[in-house]
């Protein structure tokens, strides 16, 4: 016997890519709370502004660190270059990621990370952590960075390596939507589990002698 993977899946054909803003901007869409690394993330803050002053940082979601998080952002002084949306609809996912440069999962844990695919499908670069289902869908270097979960120096790094590189960005971008479409499509995911009951019938048919 053997296990095939098989991905959730989203309707990235459906999705527009819209260009770049001009503005250098990370978007982080989840729970606020510390498995997600959003405390990470805020750390991460200025570094990024003493190589990007320019930046901004859009958190959207809510959750029990926000007050936390608030007071962190506080403390750190980076009020202007954050702005925090709420809990936001899941239809608007779409847009507020199209106004992003790039999209930040910072999570200690995520056993998929249905947000990475999300950004893929709007042609968006992703930085994330080597952690559960992220680690599989960001090719390092092609798609985007991976770093260790927890490392608010390797986040702020690679987020700030990303942001002054607008052509990276988005040749990025373009391989994460080419390789959604590929392989994280609703139909292609279809496809590949009709292969799958194909397979089984067929071998469960050679096993009985059918």
């Amino acid at each position: 016997s053997r296990v095939v993977e098989l991905p959730f899946g989203t309707p990235v054909a459906n999705v527009t890519a819209s260009p770049l803003p001009d503005t250098p901007r990370v978007m982080f869409v989840g729970r606020l709370e510390e498995r997600k690394g959003v405390y990470d993330l805020v750390k991460a803050i200025p570094m990024v502004l003493e190589r990007v002053p320019q930046a901004q940082f859009v958190f959207a979601g809510s959750g029990i660190g926000e007050e936390k998080l608030v007071a962190l952002i506080k403390e750190l002084q980076v009020q202007a270059s954050v702005t925090l949306l709420g809990r936001v609809d899941y239809a608007t996912v779409p847009q507020i990621m199209g106004e992003s440069s790039l999209v930040c999962i910072p999570s200690h844990q995520e056993p998929f990370g249905m947000v990475v695919l999300e950004a893929m499908a709007c042609g968006r670069a992703v930085v994330s952590t080597t952690t559960g289902g992220p680690a599989s869908m960001v090719i390092e270097g092609a798609g985007g960075r991976l770093v260790p979960a927890g490392d608010a120096q390797a986040l702020g790094d690679a987020l700030a390596e990303l942001l002054s590189d607008r052509d990276r960005l988005a040749a990025f971008g373009e391989f994460n939507r080419q390789r959604a479409l590929v392989h994280y499509d609703v139909d292609a995911v279809a496809r590949r589990l009709e292969a799958i009951y194909v397979a089984v019938i067929g071998e469960s048919t050679r096993l009985v002698g059918v």
